[in-house]
């Protein structure tokens, strides 16, 4: 009976982590999608860096118990920093001001400074589905 109760386990663990994985792909894919359908059909806009914010990331890990030694190891915490970029752009037409954030950078955008000019590529029927054109590089 035990072995029975690990297979079925097992088989809840597998599917699991086969649903997160196929969503991760999936998220992937449309935000490529996305990126390529405004590339081709979007508007190119130039938006003035107002902001480069920078958030402490931290992820502890807790090491499983250690039989050999006879002790819990003790838990390890990484910390990393993630920037994102914010830009403003005044519509000529309206003179509405749009807010645009870029997606995560994971080092500090070397070539960006406030006040600098951003591409930013915009649905023209949705201007909340954008892509703003950055890297840390």
């Amino acid at each position: 009976m035990p072995d029975t109760t690990f297979q079925i386990f097992a088989v809840i663990l597998a599917s699991v982590m086969l649903i997160i994985i196929v969503s991760a792909i999936t998220t992937s894919i449309k935000e490529r999608q996305k990126i390529n359908w405004l590339r081709q059909q979007g508007v190119r806009i130039f938006a003035t860096v107002t902001e480069i914010r920078s958030e402490k990331k931290t992820n502890t890990y807790y090491p499983p118990y250690d039989s050999s030694k006879g002790y819990q190891p003790p838990p390890r915490t990484q910390t990393w920093t993630v920037y994102s970029v914010i830009a403003q752009y005044r519509d000529p037409r309206t003179k509405q001001v749009r807010i645009f954030k870029s997606k995560a950078l994971y080092s500090k955008p070397k070539h960006l400074d406030r006040g600098s000019t951003v591409s930013v590529l915009i649905d023209p029927n949705n201007v909340s589905r954008y892509y703003m054109e950055v890297s840390s590089r």
